[in-house]
This record gives structure tokens, sequence and C-alpha cells, in this order.
């Protein structure tokens, strides 16, 4: 049996370059982190770093026009960040992210991995967004391992369509937030939770409204499992 960490770097580079003075200092910060944190205490035999970018080449800013619009600059303390992470790509320290997220790239090879034989996958992330994976995770900031399932990665990715992620400026239904969501989805089975949520979005928009307003936090949400898995009306996620 093969193990396999699947690391989505991201928050781990912002670590590293807070409050560092240079470049050099905050490489070295995060090679410890990275490896002290985020790899060693999954024992896995083989390590895939993934981190994002720093353009604007990510597909949802197309398809949401307001994703990640209420971002502020970043704190002075962070002003390496994007400089890092740059570095970080150049010495082959992670896999950028092209045209899409670092949590893009975690999903695609976590859902490629899937089908091989004798390969277990643990995904090492802090982004919640990620448990839409099923499989078996680290969050290294609790240092705590949990699994998720089928049935779990589903319910998360349906109840964050109907509350939105204001973080990322994504609506979701209005005044639905994490507790509603997940009381509008409890009980529901899993086939049935799609048409839930879309009834949702119809009942408060309308029938000429309803589309618009979902894409508009879906498309945002929605982590690709393939290049082109992007989200669709009448698609199954």
């Amino acid at each position: 049996m093969k193990t396999i960490a699947i690391v989505d770097a991201d928050s781990c580079i912002y670590q590293a370059a807070w409050q560092q003075n240079s470049i050099e200092s905050a490489l070295e910060n995060y090679k410890h982190l990275i490896s002290k944190n985020w790899i060693d205490p999954c024992w896995a035999d083989e390590n895939i770093v993934y981190c994002g970018n720093t353009n604007r080449d990510n597909f949802r800013y197309k398809l949401c026009p307001d994703y990640k619009s209420n971002r502020k600059s970043l704190p002075h303390d962070a002003r390496l960040f994007k400089p890092l992470m740059e570095k970080i790509a150049e010495v082959e320290l992670a896999i950028p992210a092209v045209g899409m997220e670092a949590d893009d790239l975690v999903r695609i090879k976590a859902e490629e991995l899937r089908s091989v034989e004798d390969v277990v996958t643990t995904i090492v992330h802090i982004d919640k967004d990620l448990d839409c994976i099923a499989g078996m995770h680290y969050n290294p900031r609790h240092k705590d391992f949990y699994s998720v399932d089928e049935d779990q990665a589903d319910f998360h990715y349906w109840s964050q369509i109907l509350k939105g992620d204001p973080t990322d400026n994504l609506p979701g239904l209005p005044r639905v937030g994490e507790k509603t969501a997940k009381k509008m989805l409890n009980g529901v089975p899993m086939d049935r939770r799609k048409s839930k949520v879309y009834a949702a979005y119809r009942a408060k928009y309308g029938r000429s409204e309803w589309e618009k307003k979902l894409l508009e936090t879906a498309n945002g949400i929605h982590i690709l499992r393939h290049e082109e898995d992007f989200f669709e009306i009448g698609s199954v996620r």
C-alpha cells in the first residue's frame, strides 16, 4: 500500500511570509513549516504540494465578476506572501495552479488517485472548502486527522452553495448561514440535495432570476474534479 499526501500549501506560505524581512528568510521558514507541520505528521510515502499563483488567471474571475472583490490589500506583515509564492514555484517546492486555484489541483489529483489500486491519500489543508472531497484529511493548524465520507462531502458541498462564502464575496441565499443551511438539508437524501438547493433558489428569486443567482455562488464554490468540470445547471457535482 502506498500513501500519498496531497497538500494545499497556500496557508503555509502565508504563515511563512509573516513578519519576514527577506525572501531568503521567508523561504527557509516555509521549508521548515511545510516539512515539520504539514508533511511529516502524515508519514506519507510521497508528497504532492500545490500552491496558487499571483495572477488573476483563475477561471472564477470570469464566471463570477465579484469574486473576492471584497478582499483588502495584504497587511504589511504579509507583504512577502506573493513574492514568496512565486519563489516557491520557481524553485519547484510546490506546483503552481494555472487558470485555477490550488484547491482545484488538490481535488483533481485526489480524484485521479481514487481509482489507483493500493494507493491511499491524505488531503493536507486548513481550508474547509476542501471538505467536499471524500477521504482522509489532515488539518495542520489543529493537528487533527479526520475522515470525510461521500455523504458528508456531498452535504458540505450543497450547504456551501446554500450559504455562500462571504470571505470570497459569494452571496448564497440571503440570511442563510451555516446553521440554516444544515437545517435545510438535514434528512434530505444524497440524491435529492441538488433539487432541494435548486428549489430554494427558485423560491427566493423566481423563475427569471434563480439560475443567475445560483451561478453567482456555485461557480465560485465548485472545486474542479477535472479540468473541464465547471458547474452547470442540471449537472451533477
